[in-house]
């Protein structure tokens, strides 16, 4: 039976970014805890974690509970971040702590709308799959995941502290894309909280320091605000559906702060 899905970035990623807010129906207050998002016009408004981003049927029964097991694992994982970086704190990830991260930032990618249509445009793939686009596009991942390792065989999870007065926003794509010193290298960034984010980058790069989790502390605004900028300017210059185009944080003010178009705008220029 058809369910609601999560189109792209689950209820459990939100939830570190949602707070208390006071809901007023028929009479009564309710508190429930919402994340703010702001779409491609610059307009914030605030929604639950559990219905951000949700359509109904959108994926299968099948491919639901196949994404949820991936889902599971990375928040184990990501749990145990939360929990334990701290200022002054390393410590190593299990192999396979490692393995669902790259996991679900790899099962992101072929999540994407636009990638499901992309994928659906093969017709070799098309032929031997009767299901949706959606579907088939997460059963690409399951036959994709060894040529995803392999171009990111040289990269390494590692993780941030951001200690400045601003936070970490989120994209509906769940990561997004920085480029290094040496800007032949990109540097995955996968926010897990206002405060925590997840590094995945190569190992050439200067914030690598070894096959450990390393509290890598940022102190300057100005770094969190290249990085909020990097996932505003990829969340809404991809090709997809403005429906599905979305950042999300935990305050209005980690939002408002920023021009969608102005920084859509910059970072086209920047490629040219």
């Amino acid at each position: 039976m058809p369910v609601k899905s999560h189109v792209q970035i689950p209820a459990s990623i939100l939830e570190p970014f949602a707070t208390k807010h006071i809901d007023k129906y028929n009479g009564s207050v309710f508190c429930v805890y919402k994340v703010y998002r702001m779409n491609i016009n610059n307009e914030i408004d605030t929604i639950s974690p559990k219905e951000a981003n949700k359509l109904y049927g959108y994926y299968s029964d099948y491919y639901e509970n196949y994404i949820e097991k991936y889902e599971k694992a990375f928040g184990e994982a990501k749990q145990k971040l939360i929990k334990n970086v701290g200022i002054g704190n390393t410590f190593s990830l299990t192999a396979c702590d490692i393995r669902s991260i790259k996991d679900y930032i790899e099962l992101s990618m072929f999540r994407n709308p636009n990638f499901a249509r992309q994928i659906s445009l093969n017709m070799i793939l098309r032929q031997f799959f009767q299901g949706t686009d959606q579907d088939l596009s997460i059963d690409s991942f399951n036959k994709g995941k060894q040529i995803l390792d392999n171009e990111y065989k040289d990269y390494f999870v590692t993780a941030c502290f951001n200690r400045t007065q601003k936070n970490f926003i989120i994209p509906q794509n769940s990561f997004y894309f920085v480029v290094g010193k040496n800007k032949m290298i990109m540097r995955i960034v996968l926010p897990i909280s206002p405060k925590i984010a997840i590094l995945f980058q190569h190992k050439d790069d200067t914030f690598f320091k070894g096959n450990a989790i390393c509290n890598l502390c940022i102190d300057d605004d100005d770094i969190i605000d290249y990085f909020n900028s990097c996932a505003i300017a990829q969340e809404f210059g991809l090709e997809k559906d403005p429906s599905f185009m979305y950042v999300y944080a935990q305050k209005e003010k980690d939002l408002s702060c920023y021009n969608v178009a102005d920084i859509v705008a910059q970072a086209k220029k920047t490629c040219k």
